[in-house]
């Protein structure tokens, strides 16, 4: 089956699971999803993280979206699905760039439904510690993909450590009156400029240039972003 037509039916599964919520479709869903990831079985291991999230969030999408999303959802969703199947599938003839887009997009995906959710209620905690795994997952298969070659105990480190310093900033942003785009917008902004520290470290290509650059992109986005943020308690 075509890899379009593959993403087009579990969009259309996607939209009967949300809008009827019913246990048919939802496992349905699942179970091709899995089929459709792992079969033919290439690459699937490298990009595990990405397909999790993917396969998983939807789950979180009913709670928070009213029934006239589920359409625009859906079709967003298969063209995500897509780009994954894509690039698993080596259909892509320079997959970093693509990949690096499908990555931001699943990183401001779930700061921003994070943000979005009640941070007050007793279950703070227990999201707080799923966003910070789900994250961790995908820096690391950020560093697998994008640095080839580089030692396994190395980017579990930087995972870990990074990880835990973006965590400690998503503490500080949930306690500010800022919505939940523009907070995740925030994050994935410093999220990628991580990246590019982390990529220069590896590749030892960090100079006063990177560092001004990044800075400069840092200060100028984030007044942009704390700009357009409506700031209301």
């Amino acid at each position: 089956m075509p890899l379009a037509l593959k993403s087009v039916v579990l969009g259309v599964l996607l939209f009967f699971a949300l809008a009827t919520g019913k246990w048919f479709f939802i496992t349905i869903f699942v179970l091709l999803g899995c089929y459709f990831y792992f079969v033919p079985n290439v690459n699937s291991r490298q990009f595990l993280a990405s397909f999790l999230i993917i396969l998983l969030f939807p789950a979180f999408l009913r709670v928070f979206l009213d029934s006239g999303w589920f359409l625009t959802i859906s079709l967003v969703y298969s063209a995500i699905f897509f780009v994954l199947l894509g690039l698993k599938n080596l259909i892509f003839i320079n997959r970093r760039p693509i990949y690096c887009f499908l990555n931001g997009i699943l990183i401001f995906t779930i700061f921003s439904l994070f943000f979005w959710s009640d941070r007050t209620g007793a279950l703070f905690f227990l999201k707080y510690l799923f966003v910070f795994f789900a994250f961790m997952f995908l820096f690391k298969e950020f560093l697998n993909v994008s640095s080839e070659g580089y030692g396994a105990q190395k980017n579990n480190l930087f995972a870990w450590s990074v990880s835990f310093l973006v965590l400690q900033i998503v503490w500080a942003l949930s306690f500010l009156p800022i919505n939940f785009l523009n907070a995740g917008a925030l994050i994935l902004l410093i999220v990628l400029i991580f990246q590019d520290f982390v990529l220069g470290h590896i590749s030892g290509s960090i100079d006063k240039r990177l560092i001004l650059r990044n800075i400069t992109i840092f200060i100028a986005l984030a007044l942009a972003i704390f700009g357009a943020s409506s700031w209301s308690l």
